[in-house]
């Protein structure tokens, strides 16, 4: 049974910090421009061609992707309509060398600021996504919260990538939102809708598989 429209490419940003005690990864899908279900074998160009996009992105201090986050490289999945990538056909891109993010010291590993991926469909069922940015270290003021100014910042970044990728010549979809279909419920087919926009807020979100690696260390103080 079909779970999603089509092929898709599933995209993974990825990369290490803390002198590589940890990693992190961010994606995104991507899909035939118009909706359609047929995208060709990902390729190291398109995979190279993502990656390129993000480290422009990536090291501008204005940006606030901490220093000690490293950017490593780009993975391209296809995902069939059953939800199965095949390995003989993802697509890996490795920078010459890791890259840092060109801010200063982050927030907690689990601490992640969310770009939410907006359609043209208004509210419900495969009108927004979410994708967790790595290593964004904007400190928050007496109300717990980054500037406006500095989430402006970061959605027209993310803007900016985006456009790139779906204008480049070897990446062949567009940025897209993949929801499986849900068997049996109306109203709860598959679809693949095109990202129109992005939001960025001023709250921080979690994310904890990014504090699975690292070593804690505790401190005992006995009661008298």
């Amino acid at each position: 049974m079909a779970k999603y429209a089509g092929i898709h490419h599933k995209v993974t940003l990825f990369g290490d910090m803390f002198s590589g005690t940890e990693q992190w990864t961010t994606g995104f899908s991507m899909n035939e421009v118009g909706g359609g279900p047929l995208l060709p074998d990902p390729t190291v160009a398109e995979a190279t061609a993502i990656a390129n996009a993000w480290a422009a992105i990536w090291t501008p201090a204005a940006n606030g992707f901490s220093n000690l986050y490293r950017f490593l490289g780009c993975k391209v999945a296809a995902v069939n309509a059953e939800g199965v990538s095949d390995p003989a056909v993802t697509a890996w891109y490795y920078r010459p060398a890791p890259v840092a993010g060109g801010a200063g010291p982050t927030n907690a590993p689990q601490v992640s600021l969310a770009a939410t991926l907006t359609t043209n469909i208004a509210r419900g069922r495969g009108s927004k996504g979410r994708m967790f940015l790595p290593g964004v270290g904007f400190s928050v003021g007496a109300d717990g919260k980054i500037t406006a100014a500095q989430a402006t910042t970061v959605a027209g970044q993310i803007k900016a990538f985006m456009d790139v990728i779906n204008a480049a010549v070897d990446v062949p979809g567009v940025v897209s939102l993949q929801s499986q279909e849900v068997t049996g419920v109306p109203f709860k087919a598959s679809q693949a809708n095109q990202v129109t926009g992005v939001k960025v807020g001023t709250v921080y979100d979690t994310q904890r598989r990014r504090r699975n690696n690292l070593v804690e260390i505790y401190s005992s103080a006995a009661l008298a």
